[in-house]
Order: C-alpha cells, then structure tokens, then sequence
C-alpha cells in the first residue's frame, strides 16, 4: 500500500502541475475522488510515464481518468516529443497554449501523410516569385528569413505569407545565414560576415571580417566570399571560396583560428562543440578539431564537389552529404573512409539535403526534390532498418549500458546503392522553378528556394522563388513510376 510521502520527484509534480491537472480531468460524476486517486498515484504513475515514448504516452492517456489526468501534464510530453521530433518542433509562437496531445496529433499526422510510397507532392503555397533570387533561407515557427542576390535581407511572415520587412544587409550576395532567438548572422560573396540583434530592430552589432587575406581563390567568385556559417553561443564558423575555415569568437569579433585544408572552396560545413565536418570543391570532406585547427579525418568518395552535409542531431559520427556526381552519401566517422551507403536518383546535382531518423530530402538541379525513407538505409543487407536504428541508438554492453551508439558495419564496395526514392516533392507551378538554393524542414512543413537563371536574346536573366509543402494539406498524387518495385538497391 502506497504511503503519505512523497518522493522529490512527487513532490516537484504535485507542486507544479496541482492545478494543470485539475483543468485537464475529465469531468464525472466523482471528479472529486477522481482527483485524490491522483494525488495519490502521481509518485507511481508519474515515474512508469516518465520512461515511455511518445506514441506509448498516448495510449498509456486512454487506460483511465487517473492515467489520462497525469499523462497529459507537459512535463511528460514535452522531453519524449523532442526525442522524436527534435528541433523540427518548430510550430508557432502559440505553441505553448496548444496542448502537448494537439502538437503529437500534428506532427505525426504530418509525417505519415508525406510518408506514402511512389507519389508527389504539389506545393501548397508561394511566399515568393520574383527577381530577388533567394540564395539562402532559415524559418521557425512564425517568420522566415532569406538572403538574396540583390544583396538584400528578406522577411516573411509564414502565418499571411507577406513580406514584413527588407534591408540592404550587404554590398554583394548574401549566401549564407542563420539566426536564433537572438541574433541574425548573415555571410555574404563581400567577404563579410555581419551579426544583428533580432531584439533592437535588426540593428547591426558586430561583423566579422578576414576571409580573403589569405588562402588561394580558384573559383569565379569575388575572393574572400562567404559560402557558409554556422554559429553557437561562443562562436562563429564560417568557410569560404579561399579555401579557409575560419573561428570567430563572438564576444570579440576577432578571428580566433584559420583551418586550412581544402584545396578548393569549402561549400559547407557543420559542427558539433569542437569537431567541425567540412565539404568543398576538392570533392572532399574534411573534419577538423575546431581548438586546434587539426585535421582529424577525411573522406573521399565524391566525384564531383560536396555541396551539402548534416550531422546527425544524437550521433556526431553519422553525417549525409550531397554532391554535384549527382549522389548523398551515408558516412561514419568511427569506421573509415568509405560511405556506407548511397543514394542515386537525381538527374542533376544535388545541391540541399536535410534528414532526421525518419526520412531524408534531397534538392538539387534537376527541380524536383526526393524522399528516402532513412528506415531502409543500411550496408549489410539486413533487416530494413536494422543499420540506421544501430548506429543511432544506445546499445548495452558487458559493463553495462554503454552511452556510445554503435558503430554500422562498413562492407568493402563503399556500402549499398539506393536508387528508389519514397516520393518527391514538385512545384505547382514548373515554369517558375529552378535549382535548389535552400531547403528546411520541420515536423509540419517543407520549404524550398528555388534559382532560375534564363537566357533571352543575348541577355542573362535571373528569377527566384520560395515554395511551401504543408505535411498535413499535401494531397498525394500517384507517381508515374508507382508500378516499379519498392525499391532498388545494388552493390556496386
């Protein structure tokens, strides 16, 4: 028989969520009782909730009031939701009010309309169409942000879909941004970087310059060019056409360490507190120690420039590139150079790509994005999803549980070919499409950027868009290869 006390754990939900779980009860006959059943069973309940996923939290919600009172307090949902959604729980600004039910409910529903097999999605709205080619995008629940060739920053409001705001952020192409509650921070082909502060009108409040000084330029590109940035709290890490990583620190502007590495332009980059993966046009991806400028590893396998790569969100040794051969490709860091698997259906090359543990989506040339099921991705022939789900999980071992996922086994040929993608994603309207510029998704949503460069009479012309999928409005059209087999993979 349970007692009286009260575990700090009982302790710290009944403080917290008394009156939460009063709104939330079901109301009976015996709401009264209902709630002192509660009161009673938090320490138990709350402990066995605690420890369930989100998918078993929502059924665990329907055995009875007592169960479904407790279950639904957010202090339950909120962690397993992040475990399975991660940072793609970007909603809305009025995602406090909605119940932690409502965001599950929407986010799954989300993921399983655009999971189908062998059909395309149309685009579901243009924020934009015009002849300010956007080059680079970022969006959270409520705005997007993107940079263009008119050297312009843009602003648009995802819920009216208008543009709230435009400034002259730099004197050449803005290529490259990021930005968090906080800060914007913009990189542009005027080889600077410029910080903004989201809190005092976008005001400029720092700006970061060196790239150009030395280093070689091999591309068409004005020397020094920013290409791509990442940043956290303490710094920022950019790479540019002259073939340098730089570090800045944040709280100086000054540039703290120069990686030099490549022997062509770092097209992309990411990292992960001081380890940093890098792709460039010497086919290449290097990673490096951020502290002390070291190269660490080194991949090759590409034909062509490495435009894209992510790092997996719980495993920093699982990172997906994309390239202009046309391919993305699986690595590991932990078991040598050799990808362990390939993705191969663009017609063109890839340019974006972005991935959770559910699915991946690529972009490229040729104007249509696809859709792995990354469930299916594994180099040893087994079980569908037995490779991705070892080498993201934590696995248990002799000296009991063991913090570091385990490795996926590499095969000698480079790993498997896949060449069936789950679906596609296209625009509603072709003749303003273009190559991927720019690509993000979250639990609801895709958004695209799309290029166009058009040559009429003599004359150069560039046009640019920026395309929406809703997950939960996509409506699913029957692909014109929906009689081909599940899918196609091959060694090579």
């Amino acid at each position: 028989m349970l007692t009286s006390s009260r575990s700090p754990f009982g302790q710290k939900l009944e403080e917290q969520n008394a009156t939460e779980a009063t709104q939330l009860h079901v109301q009976t006959s015996s709401s009264v009782a209902s709630v002192e059943k509660v009161v009673h069973l938090d320490v138990l309940v709350g402990t066995m909730l605690s420890f369930v996923d989100v998918q078993t939290l929502a059924v665990a919600c329907q055995v009875c009031v007592v169960w479904n009172v407790t279950g639904s307090m957010k202090m339950f949902w909120y962690p397993p939701l992040l475990q399975r959604w991660g940072n793609l729980l970007s909603l809305s600004k009025n995602k406090e009010k909605a119940t932690p039910k409502t965001v599950f409910r929407q986010c799954l529903h989300s993921e399983q309309n655009v999971m189908r097999e062998h059909v395309n999605y149309h685009s579901t709205r243009t924020l934009m169409d015009s002849k300010d080619t956007p080059l680079c995008m970022q969006f959270d629940g409520d705005m997007l942000i993107s940079g263009h060739i008119d050297k312009n920053i843009h602003i648009f409001d995802l819920k009216s879909g208008a543009e709230v705001r435009k400034w002259k952020g730099h004197t050449s192409w803005v290529k490259c941004l990021q930005f968090d509650e906080h800060v914007l921070i913009t990189g542009s082909y005027d080889s600077t970087i410029k910080e903004w502060s989201r809190h005092s009108n976008y005001d400029l409040v720092q700006e970061y310059v060196g790239h150009g000084e030395n280093g070689v330029n091999l591309e068409r590109s004005p020397r020094g060019s920013v290409v791509c940035l990442q940043f956290d709290k303490e710094h920022v890490v950019s790479g540019s056409n002259d073939t340098t990583v730089r570090v800045w620190s944040r709280e100086t502007g000054k540039c703290k360490q120069v990686i030099s590495g490549h022997d062509r332009t770092v097209r992309c980059l990411e990292f992960r507190h001081h380890t940093c993966f890098s792709g460039g046009s010497d086919r290449c991806i290097k990673v490096f120690d951020l502290n002390t400028g070291q190269t660490m590893n080194e991949f090759a396998g590409h034909g062509h420039r490495v435009s894209c790569l992510q790092i997996h969100r719980m495993n920093s040794n699982l990172v997906i590139s994309g390239s202009n051969d046309r391919t993305a490709r699986i690595w590991d860091s932990r078991i040598g150079s050799n990808s362990i698997a390939t993705v191969a259906e663009h017609d063109e090359a890839i340019r974006r790509l972005q991935f959770d543990d559910v699915k991946l989506i690529t972009g490229g040339d040729d104007q249509v994005l696809r859709c792995w099921d990354m469930r299916k991705m594994t180099s040893n022939g087994g079980t569908p999803h037995a490779a991705w789900e070892h080498a993201t999980a934590v696995g248990p071992s002799r000296g009991g549980p063991s913090r570091t996922p385990r490795p996926l086994a590499s095969s000698a040929n480079d790993g498997r070919i896949f060449s069936r993608p789950l679906s596609r994603f296209m625009s509603n309207d072709p003749s303003h499409h273009g190559r991927v510029s720019a690509l993000q998704f979250d639990a609801t949503r895709l958004v695209c950027a799309f290029t166009l460069g058009q040559t009429t009479d003599g004359t150069h012309q560039r046009r640019g868009s920026i395309k929406m999928w809703d997950f939960e409005q996509c409506v699913p059209n029957e692909s014109e290869n929906d009689t081909e087999s599940d899918e196609t993979s091959h060694h090579k």
